[in-house]
């Protein structure tokens, strides 16, 4: 089965022109790729379908606390992957973000990516660090 196969033309009556009155209760098919097979769904379960395992928000709120941050202050990040040399475009992105954050009593993070690992290289984290 093709994603091209749900190509059709719909009747303009069957477009939904409204929210529905319930929130949530908008219809969803879904496609399982590996299978191919379809169900109904509805929108509000979007979330356990994308995410299946994840758990309770209490959870998330214990391990990941409330910052107790100022008014108006920025958390920003700075990103790289550990494939080589750092970037002078990059650094400089870094370097402002880490002003912005300190300048608003905020944080900045460092955190390296993970997800290019056929990329990366032998002591890229130690050159991104240094």
């Amino acid at each position: 089965m093709l994603v091209s196969d749900f190509t059709y033309d719909l009747p303009e009556d069957r477009i939904a022109k409204f929210p529905p009155k319930v929130r949530g209760t908008t219809r969803l098919l879904v496609l399982n790729k590996n299978t191919g097979e379809t169900k109904d769904s509805y929108y509000k379960d979007l979330a356990d379908l994308i995410f299946p395992n994840a758990k309770e928000i209490s959870y998330y709120e214990e391990k990941y606390p409330a910052r107790n941050l100022p008014e108006g202050a920025m958390v920003t990040r700075y990103g790289p992957s550990p494939t080589g040399f750092v970037h002078l475009g990059n650094l400089l992105s870094a370097f402002a973000d880490m002003m912005y954050a300190r300048q608003t009593g905020g944080s900045f993070f460092l955190r390296i990516e993970d997800t290019d690992q056929k990329r990366m290289v032998d002591g890229g984290i130690e050159n991104i660090v240094s």
